[in-house]
């Protein structure tokens, strides 16, 4: 099924992709459910109870992708898929390891969701150990209902279509440890959680389980919660450690230096990647450049954005070391054959 899928998003070339119509036709329905159970069982067999744990065994042959949100735009993802795709193929002439890592927020804000969603899935399935979907806050049936993506199915297929892909969301992992000898790096979309009751005692996620087994977000326990909405602030007053964050009306946090440098201490982490926040440049550093946000969607809510992907290498002399290049993706368009 999901070799179906692969050839009718990745073969495109002249037919043109529609947010009417769907692979299958009159039976996409049923063809999208087969390909759900696909994924859902790669993503069954993970322990969603704590983060994804992703050992680097030979960090100077390892190459690194990080993709921060797509919300839908499906012809940025096509030209990243087939940019990885040229990737893939150049390692393994050259003896090298690659995984990307997805980092949330693909569906809602764009009526192509659907098709991004079900390329995407497709991708994993043909890399199931070297690509990793993680969960973003849209990947949520209350998120989903005010931003599109619930809307879209249901109009289009029958009601409890969408169920099937809640189901997914609620299995995709929360965040993933990527562990070298040298370079260590934590993976998630939103920001660092907080310890609200001791905030100077930072959370060590390595040792916390997390009940984040369901699709409505306040069923999800509350460092879950805050892995996926959270953001960093630099100018956070000298005072303070964190503060309510008002971008996101108030309900999660913002967190500062103090809480930042506590954590990945204490998380044996010497870098956090994540997405959740557009900015124009499609990136921005925090803390040092210890903290990356990326954004990977040339436009976003009628913004013009220079859209990015992280690549990372770990240096070949001290591999305690790492290169970071923020790809441009409109400079990958020339791998779309």
């Amino acid at each position: 099924m999901e070799q179906e899928f692969w050839d009718y998003y990745f073969n495109q070339k002249n037919r043109a992709i529609s947010f009417t119509r769907y692979y299958g036709d009159e039976t996409a329905p049923q063809k999208i459910s087969a390909l759900l159970e696909k994924i859902i069982q790669l993503y069954s067999k993970k322990n969603i109870k704590k983060p994804l744990l992703i050992d680097v065994y030979n960090p100077k042959d390892t190459i690194l992708y990080f993709i921060g949100d797509i919300h839908g735009a499906f012809f940025d993802l096509n030209i990243i898929i087939h940019y990885f795709e040229a990737m893939f193929r150049e390692a393994q002439q050259q003896g090298k390891r690659m995984k990307c890592v997805f980092l949330g927020d693909y569906v809602d804000r764009n009526e192509m969701d659907i098709h991004t969603l079900l390329y995407l899935i497709s991708f994993n399935l043909r890399h199931p150990k070297d690509v990793i979907l993680l969960r973003g806050n849209h990947e949520e049936q209350r998120v989903n209902t005010s931003y599109g993506f619930k809307k879209n199915v249901k109009s289009r297929f029958r009601t409890n279509l969408y169920l099937d892909f809640a189901r997914l969301f609620e299995l995709l992992p929360i965040a993933a440890f990527i562990d070298s000898d040298g370079f260590n790096i934590l993976a998630l979309h939103g920001g660092i959680p907080i310890n609200l009751e001791y905030p100077k005692q930072a959370i060590n996620l390595r040792k916390t389980v997390l009940q984040n087994k369901f699709a409505d977000i306040q069923l999800i326990d509350p460092i879950s919660q805050q892995i996926l909405w959270n953001d960093p602030i630099e100018n956070l007053s000298k005072n303070l450690l964190y503060g309510p964050n008002f971008e996101r009306g108030g309900s999660f946090y913002v967190f500062g230096p103090k809480i930042f440098s506590n954590f990945i201490k204490t998380n044996r982490v010497d870098m956090v990647i994540r997405g959740h926040q557009v900015f124009e440049q499609g990136f921005r550093y925090y803390f040092k450049n210890r903290f990356l946000s990326i954004f990977s969607a040339r436009d976003y809510v009628n913004t013009s954005i220079q859209a990015r992907v992280a690549r990372l290498t770990y240096d070949r002399k001290d591999p305690r070391d790492v290169n970071v290049e923020l790809l441009k993706i409109t400079h990958l368009r020339e791998y779309v054959k």
